[in-house]
């Protein structure tokens, strides 16, 4: 559930953006979960992106209380 509702507000976020994947915001983004020397796999990307997911939707839970 966590995931899911994470994953809502991630969509939100990437809408709010503009879609500019490619802007400051989802660069910093991409060089904080990849590190600014490698590359990662699909699979290790896709997992950092739920955990990013989850986290968001940890920090609203948060923020709403």
């Amino acid at each position: 559930m966590r995931t899911l509702r994470g994953l809502i507000l991630l969509g939100l976020l990437v809408v709010r953006s503009r879609f500019r994947l490619r802007g400051a915001y989802w660069t910093w983004r991409r060089e904080t979960a990849e590190g600014s020397g490698g590359s990662i796999t699909r699979g290790e990307r896709l997992g950092a992106v739920l955990e990013y997911a989850r986290w968001l939707d940890r920090m609203h839970s948060i923020a709403r209380t």
